[in-house]
């Protein structure tokens, strides 16, 4: 590593060290108003991301959309991702604090009529909201939960996010790492509750598929994991009401495509969860990560105007879709 990435990584490093510190002693209310503002100013001193932001809108939403909405979703999305870090920040500092005051909870008995199959379930989810608190939550409900992570790329930083989910009872499983697999097994052989996020563009094993109408790489794991284990499947997304408040929403048992055709049934039902991820995201559009590069990678000419059979004609609709929160704040 060059010197100067060295350098950079630190002051990564000890910024949040120093919000962490900072968070710790401030009221909960505080910290979210700060981590808004914090995330506007980045949103106005990150011109590469802001860029990368509301170019990927205006693919998201080509028409229809005023490039002054667009702007202020961007600016919103960075604003969320700001209260989320210190919400994330303030709890890492005060474990038992009660969120549960702060949280809603729809659609509970999806989950647990998929707890009651006996095969663990696999709860998919995207860079919602703040997912980060959705783990929390779940386990302060009393579900026992791990959650599958790409480690960040300081091995600090990492650390302290895995400490700051073990501390709410939340176990982490590393991706890529040598035991991976063991323990994602494991979680489901234990009835428990295996979280995982397919709405970014990782160097995982993935395959591509529609995504705001264009092709995405996506990851392939939890299709590959439901379809070999019978695992249950749901989706449970947290969406920011207001500024402070947060509503969980749970949907599912989701019935999963078998066509007996392994490599097709991979694609047909990852495609089916990208869908229903893109749902939630159109409802609160504010409260994604579009500062993600999410197509990054594009699949080769011959492929790339194929479709999963499953889309095509419409998605069953499973569940209600999440309902249309509005824009949860006014990103200062």
């Amino acid at each position: 590593m060059r010197t100067g990435q060295r350098l950079i990584r630190n002051v990564i490093v000890w910024g949040v060290a120093a919000l962490r510190s900072g968070a710790g002693i401030l009221p909960w209310n505080a910290g979210v108003a700060l981590g808004g503002r914090l995330g506007a100013w980045a949103f106005a001193l990150l011109p590469s991301a802001r860029r990368r932001a509301l170019t990927h809108l205006i693919t998201a939403f080509p028409s229809g959309m005023s490039d002054a909405a667009r702007r202020r979703i961007a600016r919103l999305s960075f604003a969320n991702l700001g209260r989320s870090l210190f919400e994330l920040l303030m709890l890492s500092s005060h474990p038992r604090t009660p969120i549960e005051r702060l949280c809603t909870v729809e659609g509970e008995d999806c989950l647990k009529t998929a707890l009651a199959v006996g095969r663990g379930v696999i709860f998919l989810t995207g860079h919602l909201g703040n997912w980060e608190l959705m783990a929390a939550l779940v386990t302060r409900r009393g579900y026992p939960a791990s959650v599958v992570a790409t480690p960040l790329y300081d091995p600090r930083l990492d650390r302290l996010l895995i400490d700051a989910r073990t501390a709410q009872g939340v176990h982490t499983i590393s991706r890529g790492s040598p035991s991976a697999a063991k323990h994602l097994l494991s979680c489901l052989r234990r009835n428990a509750i295996l979280g995982m996020l397919i709405d970014q563009d990782t160097d995982v094993e993935g395959v591509f598929v529609p995504f705001f109408g264009r092709l995405a790489h996506t990851p392939a794991g939890a299709a590959t994991l439901a379809l070999k284990t019978g695992a249950a499947v749901v989706f449970g997304f947290i969406l920011r009401e207001g500024v402070h408040r947060h509503r969980l929403v749970i949907r599912g048992p989701v019935e999963l495509i078998r066509t007996g055709d392994h490599t097709r049934d991979v694609s047909e039902n990852t495609a089916l969860f990208t869908h229903e991820i893109e749902r939630a995201i159109r409802a609160c559009p504010e409260q994604w990560v579009w500062m993600h590069n999410r197509w990054k990678r594009q699949p080769p000419a011959h492929e790339a105007g194929k479709e999963p059979l499953s889309l095509r004609g419409g998605v069953p609709d499973f569940n209600a879709a999440p309902a249309q929160t509005g824009t949860g704040g006014s990103g200062s």
